[in-house]
């Protein structure tokens, strides 16, 4: 639920303006899959590769309690922070009041981000803040920022009907993809791309099939964000 989701999901939404994101749903469905990708290779271990853990049970876990283990004041701050960051990510697309939820979405998931930002600049623990700016910027990954903040504009340009590249996929995977059902179509994009990224930058691979996925999904019957999503 971190940052690669919402800069592929910015970039898509220069394809497709129109394109809601649903976070709440997406962090349920992430979750369930990481839970369910750990079940499978722990089975895995077991039953096939009959991985030998006996070294880990040598381990004197003694030394991992007491005090020096447990969450000190800052660092309870910053969970909470980080909380309540996501659960009103979550509330701007599922809040019951209609108000409040059209208040909170004017936000945006980058509005509620410098909310938790701001929070930890200004809350004190022990007579200084949490955190600051230069704490803050030294774990951000520049270079993939500057890259999406360049791509963003370009890819509105190369979905657009003037650029033409549309109608190239049409009548170039056209006779194709036609005769592909919904799953096969799905599982297809899934499968290239994520064999790509073995060899090509990850917001690339999901760039390149951005157009097709915007051309083909309606056609198919299938949702686009769903599939964007996955």
């Amino acid at each position: 639920i971190k940052g690669m989701p919402l800069i592929l999901m910015s970039l898509y939404n220069a394809v497709d303006p129109t394109a809601v994101f649903p976070l709440g749903i997406y962090m349920i469905y992430t979750t369930l899959l990481t839970f369910f990708i750990l079940i499978i290779g722990l089975l895995s271990m077991k039953y096939i590769i009959r991985t030998d853990l006996s070294v880990l049970a040598n381990i004197d876990t003694t030394k991992y309690r007491g005090e020096q283990n447990k969450f000190t004041t800052r660092e309870s701050w910053i969970l909470g922070i980080l909380l309540i960051v996501l659960i009103l990510m979550v509330l701007q697309s599922i809040f019951p009041i209609q108000a409040i939820k059209n208040f909170m979405g004017q936000f945006g998931m980058i509005g509620f981000v410098l909310v938790g930002i701001i929070a930890v600049l200004l809350i004190k623990t022990d007579g200084t803040p949490i955190s600051n700016m230069k704490e803050l910027s030294s774990g951000v990954q520049w270079d993939i920022i500057l890259c999406v903040a360049s791509m963003n504009p370009a890819m509105g340009f190369l979905s657009s009907d003037e650029a033409g590249i549309k109608d190239m996929l049409s009548a170039g995977c056209g006779p194709f993809i036609s005769s592909l059902s919904p799953f096969a179509f799905v599982l297809i994009i899934i499968i290239i791309c994520g064999v790509l990224t073995n060899f090509l930058n990850n917001q690339a691979c999901c760039l390149m099939f951005y157009p097709i996925i915007m051309v083909y999904a309606p056609t198919l019957g299938i949702n686009a964000v769903a599939l964007v999503t996955a």
